[in-house]
């Protein structure tokens, strides 16, 4: 039967898997040293050093007590000062909006889907020198890979219908696509509404502004696809 394992991370960017009698021996050796600066508070961190196969010392930060292992590290939209500023005004702006103020925005967006490629984010156990065993190499499209991208509006109590982007969209597309057969009538159909879309090169186009100029429309920070309920809906 085999025994437990758990792993270290070398230089060269390789796994060696560690028996429970090494573990063991590893834990009383000056090989490996864990200092904590607090035995019972979340808020600090372990430094852990590990010696590698070439005699240099790596150093880790694990959360204080806790069980650790390498994970891939959570994506954010990169925001500059000037954006999380903007950001804030706009939430300021609208604190006192109630549930019936939000009841009047169409949101707007549009998404690709991907059709057949992984995230990237795929992570594999394994071995040293496994490193290209075909049970854990995945296969990546080096061109772009096919996909679709679609448009879609919603409100609180209706939606639109979802649009094919069959071409690259620009900002006259969007107004002869989606804007003047879509977005117009189901404005009109919504008295009071405010629309709301992001700032898109398409979005923010001359001929796209014109064609909304009669139309009340939701002013949007840039970089904040996160404040947007579509979001949720693609995902």
């Amino acid at each position: 039967m085999l025994e437990a394992v758990d792993t270290r991370w070398y230089l060269r960017a390789t796994y060696r898997v560690w028996s429970d009698r090494e573990d063991d021996e590893a834990r009383g050796s000056k090989d490996r040293v864990v200092s904590a600066r607090g035995s019972h508070s979340d808020s600090f961190l372990d430094t852990i050093r590990c010696r590698g196969s070439s005699g240099s010392t790596n150093h880790f930060q694990t959360p204080c007590g806790s069980e650790s292992s390498i994970q891939a590290p959570c994506s954010c939209t990169a925001l500059t000062p000037k954006h999380r500023r903007l950001r804030l005004q706009w939430c300021h702006s609208r604190a006192t909006w109630n549930a019936t103020d939000w009841q009047n925005v169409v949101f707007s967006d549009e998404s690709r889907f991907v059709l057949g490629t992984d995230d990237n984010r795929v992570r594999v156990w394994r071995c040293h020198g496994e490193r290209c065993n075909s049970t854990h190499v995945v296969a990546r499209h080096i061109a772009r890979t096919a996909g679709v991208m679609v448009w879609g509006a919603l409100t609180y109590a209706s939606r639109s219908t979802l649009i094919v982007v069959c071409v690259t969209l620009t900002g006259q597309r969007y107004v002869y696509d989606s804007l003047r057969p879509h977005v117009g009538p189901f404005l009109n159909c919504l008295p009071g509404e405010i629309f709301q879309q992001e700032n898109a090169r398409p979005h923010t186009a001359r001929v796209a502004q014109d064609f909304l100029r009669h139309v009340q429309t939701l002013p949007w920070p840039a970089r904040s696809p996160d404040l947007s309920p579509t979001e949720h809906v693609w995902a």
